[in-house]
Formats: structure tokens, sequence, C-alpha cells
């Protein structure tokens, strides 16, 4: 991608500089390879963007698959009825500390998977920010 940016720049420099003294045929040749690398490097940036998008959507998908068991264990093991992912599609406006589960989720998913969270390899992104409601109270005993 670089290399064809520096021969679109170079190019153009020298469409600009010979301006003057270029023939009208030799003129439209060059704004005409010029307006074509520009059209293939435009559609190789837009190529390798929704390649990238791609990609990061089959990681967090990846990593999606392998939170959901444990998120849902740790809510049964732990009496939640919901846990809420923090993100601009769903957010929360206030979360009492002590109801924020990402530590021990992602403690969990360290646990399950060591040599991915631990760098062996593979990168990933950090798995959501985890919140919960808090749990009911247990009723207390009457004297």
């Amino acid at each position: 991608m670089q290399q064809m940016q520096q021969e679109i720049q170079s190019l153009n420099d020298q469409v600009q500089r010979q301006t003057a003294t270029l023939s009208d045929d030799e003129r439209l040749r060059l704004t005409r390879q010029l307006d074509e690398k520009q059209k293939i490097f435009k559609r190789a940036q837009e190529d390798y963007q929704s390649d990238l998008q791609q990609d990061e959507q089959d990681a967090v998908r990846r990593i999606e698959a392998k939170m959901d068991p444990l998120i849902k264990d740790y809510a049964q093991q732990n009496g939640f009825s919901l846990i809420l992912e923090g993100g601009p599609q769903m957010p929360i406006y206030y979360a009492a500390p002590q109801v924020d589960v990402t530590e021990e989720i992602v403690k969990r998913y360290d646990a399950k998977y060591p040599s991915e969270s631990a760098g062996g390899g593979t990168t990933t992104t950090p798995p959501p920010k985890t919140t919960a409601p808090p749990k009911s109270p247990a009723p207390k005993p009457k004297p």
C-alpha cells in the first residue's frame, strides 16, 4: 500500500511539474494513469478495511463463544438474575462498584483458557466489562 501510495504521489508530482511542457496527449495519458492508480489504491484500502473488520468480528465471536458459558455459570453459582454488558448499545448509567463482576469473569476465562490469556500465541481483545444487579440480601433470622 505504501509503495502504491508513493507511485501515485510521484506520478502526481510529475504531472504537476511538467504540466506546461507536456503535450496534451501526454498530459491526458498521465492524468488517466494517475486516476487509474488512485482508483486501484482506493479499492485496495476498502478491501483492507473490510478484511480487518471481518477479522475483528471473528475474534469477538470466538471470545463471546467462550465467555458465554463462563458468565452463565458464574451467574447461576452466585444467584444473579441478570448480568449486563456495558457498551454503546446498552449504556449503564450507574452500577455500584460491588456489582461489577468483570474481574472475576476475567479470572475464570484466564483459568479456563490459559495459553490464550497469557499471550501464548493468539492475541485476543479483552472481554467486555460486565455488570450485574446486586443479589437480594438473605432474609435475617428472627430472634
